[in-house]
């Protein structure tokens, strides 16, 4: 029997083994959480988020909130996959990031590989808020597409919220922290070539 593989590390390593495999546990189930709580919540008989969409775009077309109306099955499945696109962007994020301590654990920080996934969940956290600005625009036509002629909506959206700035400082930090270590890793090969 071979035991844990953890006592064959210094302490200090055997932490750090630990502590990245519990990042990987804990972003790549709030990964896959998030997928699953968002398809359940479009696709749940309960929902209320098909009555809450409409509610905001009926601000620009009243017809929405008319009895009787219902959206056709090609919108519907538009808005939900739609809405479902700035979740798989977080989710992908996330995964990134867990991949990153997967490959921690494994002693692998200093390569290009890692640090290539660490700027890419970075550039994934920077891009996200501006998918749900873009969503929300590409929602109203999705919804236009079962509008008659002549009352369909077109709603632009652009801003801002606090949680946007958050994502996109996270990214920041994140591609920032992979520039960092892939020059750290280029000073040391470079130090290692005098020596």
């Amino acid at each position: 029997m071979k035991g844990n593989p953890l006592h064959n590390l210094s302490p200090a390593k055997a932490r750090l083994v630990f502590f990245a495999l519990f990042t990987v546990v804990l972003t790549w189930g709030m990964a896959a959480g998030h997928l699953v709580l968002e398809s359940y919540a479009w696709l749940s008989p309960q929902s209320q988020y098909l009555n809450n969409l409409l509610a905001n775009f009926a601000a620009y077309q009243p017809l929405l909130l008319e009895q009787g109306f219902a959206l056709s099955k090609l919108s519907y499945a538009l808005i939900v996959i739609l809405s479902c696109l700035p979740v798989l962007l977080s989710a992908l994020e996330l995964f990134m990031i867990g991949l990153f301590f997967l490959r921690l654990s494994k002693g692998e920080i200093w390569s290009n590989r890692n640090t290539d996934v660490l700027l890419i969940a970075g550039i994934l956290s920077a891009i996200s808020p501006m998918a749900y600005s873009v969503v929300e625009t590409l929602q109203s036509l999705a919804i236009s597409v079962s509008l008659p002629k002549g009352e369909r909506i077109f709603v632009y959206y652009v801003g801002m919220s606090f949680d946007a700035a958050y994502d996109i400082i996270k990214g920041v930090i994140l591609i920032s922290l992979s520039l960092i270590i892939k020059e750290s890793k280029n000073i040391k090969d470079e130090q290692d070539l005098y020596i």
